[in-house]
């Protein structure tokens, strides 16, 4: 069994740890984990019983695949100390948003093999869609351990890196537009008399099954959305005035303008 190293103990990292050891079936003796705040490199050694490494050399030394899990200003400075230490045998797998390969292989090295992953929020739930690209020199037997280092927190998709801005825009973004649709579904909720807790209920509720619901059938969800519309009842009436306030068209450009901001921070 190869060996994983992480370096960040956050939110995603800490996910990722999880849900290897919980749902992945990597043992917690094949795991590795840093961070510069030891303390919760600690905690999360605690609940997981994985190893906590003393500092990135120890990271590179003791294990083969080596996940870059901290903020992308973070970076340059954790690649600095693990660049002398990475060996033909490493594969470095970045969740850095913005951080193209290009900027990933001048700061560890040139020789560098890498993965980019772009995962979502609901990962830390083991719900969320994790986005991969490889770069050449990636045996497809390593490609199986990204995939199943990924799918301990979710689903993956293959995709090519000029797809990741797009990706990041669509689901790495897109948890923030459906609170936020939420958030406005709650506050409709209060003004047509009903208490916060039932409307979160039913707000939220509403929200779970039809995702589900998506995913079950064949319709697409423009078909659901005929099914549940009968003429002349509430449902069309509520799309008319989404309609009329162009609230699609809005949607779009707002998806849209996340995606220019992800390709200017990468340097596209």
């Amino acid at each position: 069994m190869k060996k994983i190293g992480v370096c960040g103990c956050g939110n995603m990292g800490g996910a990722l740890v999880t849900g290897m050891v919980a749902r992945g079936k990597f043992l917690p003796a094949n795991i590795c984990i840093f961070d510069v705040k030891s303390q919760k490199a600690r905690r999360l050694a605690k609940s997981t019983r994985v190893k906590v490494a003393r500092d990135p050399e120890e990271i590179a030394k003791e294990t083969d695949f080596i996940l870059l899990a901290v903020k992308p200003q973070d970076f340059k400075e954790l690649a600095g100390e693990l660049k002398e230490h990475l060996r033909r045998r490493h594969l470095v797998m970045s969740i850095m948003a913005g951080l193209t390969v290009k900027a990933l292989k001048h700061e560890l090295g040139a020789q560098v093999r890498v993965s980019r992953i772009m995962p979502n929020m609901p990962a830390l739930i083991g719900e969320g869609v994790s986005a991969i690209y490889y770069t050449g020199g990636i045996r497809a037997g390593e490609k199986q351990v990204i995939r199943k280092v990924f799918r301990s927190i979710g689903q993956t998709l293959d995709v090519r890196e000029d797809e990741l801005n797009a990706v990041t825009a669509l689901s790495g973004s897109g948890p923030a537009y459906v609170f936020h649709f939420a958030t406005a579904l709650l506050e409709a909720g209060r003004r047509a008399g009903l208490s916060r807790d039932k409307a979160k209920r039913l707000v939220y509720g509403t929200l779970s099954g039809s995702a589900k619901l998506l995913e079950s059938v064949k319709e697409d969800p423009e078909e659901l959305t005929r099914r549940v519309a009968s003429k002349g009842g509430t449902t069309e009436a509520a799309l008319r005035v989404l309609n009329k306030e162009n609230v699609w068209a809005s949607l779009t450009r707002a998806v849209l303008a996340a995606e220019r901001r992800a390709r200017e921070l990468s340097g596209d």
